[in-house]
């Protein structure tokens, strides 16, 4: 008897022991496809670039809902969902309207876009759905992807990107400094000749948490900080609140702060307020694409003058090997 509780014992250590190596192994693997998903989203910005002599558009300021990883969907061999997606376009009609279930087709509906997910997360599920805006358990109610993966927005919050007038299209007093424009921003996306700090050292798209399935993170539906756009104003993984709309699916009233979950929140009154900092599940930093194609691991200690300087595109910085992790 004394034999067999000893070996019990020994077992027991060894699985606590082995347990550990286990879980690492898994999350080395996760990240490392992780990686290979942000690579297929560059070499789409490099083709679409090709195609177009710019950057896909972050999103617009007229109709929420088009968004850079749409854009780039013909460029991932995800033509079908675009064709749907761009008739709903066309027509006007938005994922979240009554409407949208009608366009489309069956072998499309619950599907998420793989592509679009980091394997380390998987807490918001592959689709969540909507209705008139508001988050919805309606299972007729339109479904969508969601996505772990956030373009690079101009500036520190929404206000900043709302006086981001790189085209010179908008009559507005205090337009945003250059040096803090991004190459993503409203009806915008940048040329690479546009990217005077190089396209190695400019951030382009980074990761970002989908939350629990009844809250709208991650779910590119509207141009707003959480859904489309990401800013720098926080290092990655910061224990500092991102700050969100005060509307239900979002941050109203803290409902979806869960700061033990790497999900914490604070809600803004004002939408120019709003921003959003990169998350991810993996142990230290997240991935990011950089505008040359490159895929790196940011640690959660980066400096956040190092972090500043990525995000934007002409602030002449930074240089050397500083940030590479």
């Amino acid at each position: 008897m004394v034999e067999l509780l000893v070996v019990i014992a020994i077992i027991g250590i060894l699985i606590a022991l082995l347990l550990p190596a286990v879980q690492a192994a898994r999350e080395a693997a996760r990240r490392t496809q992780c990686t290979s998903n942000l690579k297929q989203i560059g070499a789409a910005l490099h083709n679409y670039h090709s195609s177009h002599g710019n950057l896909p558009t972050g999103c617009l300021r007229n109709l929420d809902w088009p968004y850079v990883l749409y854009y780039i969907m013909p460029y991932i061999e995800q033509q079908q969902i675009y064709d749907v997606m761009h008739v709903m376009e066309q027509d006007g009609i938005r994922p979240y309207d009554n409407g949208a279930s009608a366009y489309w087709p069956k072998n499309l509906q619950n599907n998420g876009i793989s592509l679009y997910l980091c394997p380390s997360d998987g807490m918001g599920g592959r689709t969540k759905n909507a209705k008139n805006w508001a988050m919805s358990n309606d299972p007729n109610a339109p479904e969508f992807y969601v996505t772990n993966y956030l373009g690079v927005f101009s500036g520190l919050n929404e206000g900043d990107t709302n006086r981001d007038n790189p085209r010179g299209e908008l009559n507005i007093s205090n337009p945003l400094e250059p040096e803090y424009r991004a190459v993503f921003s409203f009806n915008y996306g940048a040329s690479f000749k546009e990217i005077r700090d190089g396209l190695s050292k400019t951030l382009a798209i980074s990761e970002y948490l989908t939350g629990k399935p009844d809250d709208a993170r991650g779910f590119p539906v509207a141009s707003v900080a959480g859904l489309q756009l990401l800013h720098v104003r926080l290092t990655p993984n910061s224990k500092d609140p991102d700050k969100m709309a005060n509307y239900p699916g979002l941050c109203a009233g803290g409902k979806t702060s869960y700061p033990q979950l790497n999900l914490p929140c604070v809600p803004s009154f004002y939408r120019k307020n709003c921003s959003v900092g990169s998350r991810s599940r993996h142990p230290g930093g997240v991935n990011a694409v950089l505008c040359d194609g490159s895929v790196h691991f940011f640690t959660d200690a980066i400096d956040i003058d190092v972090w500043h300087s990525l995000g934007w595109m002409q602030d002449g910085g930074p240089m050397g090997a500083e940030w590479d992790q």
